[in-house]
């Protein structure tokens, strides 16, 4: 007798339900097999007696296809010509250090602390390892928002537009909700103190609260000259 038809017991007088009419993850019926009408009505299921014993992996597996797809969308990712798609699979040896994979591939196991920066010259494939994480992240069911730098702050000062459709506030909580923020190239922004207050007020909240941030730059920093978002991305305490 197999796992179902024990679970079924109370409808089928405990005989064995055939095996291939059986869903072999959930144990349930499989109401597009060929066997199925037959089988419901030889035992008498009628209505919604039927809906209490079918298989319900395809009805959850779209539904948890739907709602990664809604996290893909809101996630920002970089869009690329080529169609590709960055994973820790396609990052080529070539590319970077294996500490760099092994660090990302940390952050997304959540081994560590919880902000991580990869620094090093433009080149070195910290953009592909970006993704790559934001994507791991995604499949294990976490809310992302990836940004490059540049453009973040083009998305904030448009919002002090009178004809912006988005307030300054509803952007920001758009980086703030997301469980994990990434940020691309920075360092490559204009410093002013507008744009340093801007940066160090995303830092500093996910720094204050133990949030997940990722973060990519090509600067040399040299002890003593970082800035106040750089100290706290530097801060031994968070994961760099």
């Amino acid at each position: 007798m197999n796992k179902l038809s024990g679970t079924l017991s109370g409808f089928v007088n405990n005989k064995p339900v055939p095996e291939n009419l059986a869903c072999p993850k959930c144990h349930w019926l499989l109401p597009n097999h060929p066997e199925f009408e037959a089988y419901m009505l030889a035992r008498g299921f009628q209505g919604w007696q039927r809906s209490t014993v079918i298989c319900r992996c395809p009805v959850e597996a779209e539904a948890a296809r739907r709602e990664l797809q809604m996290r893909l969308d809101a996630a920002n990712l970089p869009l690329h010509l080529s169609g590709e798609i960055k994973t820790f699979e396609t990052f080529g040896a070539e590319q970077g250090t294996d500490e760099a994979i092994m660090a990302c591939q940390d952050f997304v196991e959540r081994r560590g602390r919880p902000i991580l920066a990869l620094l090093g010259p433009r080149g070195t494939g910290k953009s592909h390892l970006l993704e790559a994480t934001a994507r791991a992240c995604l499949l294990r069911g976490e809310s992302v928002r990836y940004e490059n730098v540049v453009d973040l702050l083009d998305r904030i000062r448009a919002t002090y537009s009178t004809e912006s459709q988005t307030t300054t506030d509803g952007l920001l909580e758009t980086y703030r909700k997301a469980s994990l923020l990434i940020l691309d190239d920075m360092g490559a922004q204009k410093d002013t103190e507008w744009v340093e207050e801007r940066l160090y007020a995303l830092v500093d909240e996910r720094y204050r609260n133990g949030r997940r941030l990722v973060v990519a730059s090509n600067e040399t920093l040299r002890k003593g000259e970082v800035s106040r978002t750089w100290s706290r991305l530097l801060d031994i305490r968070t994961g760099v």
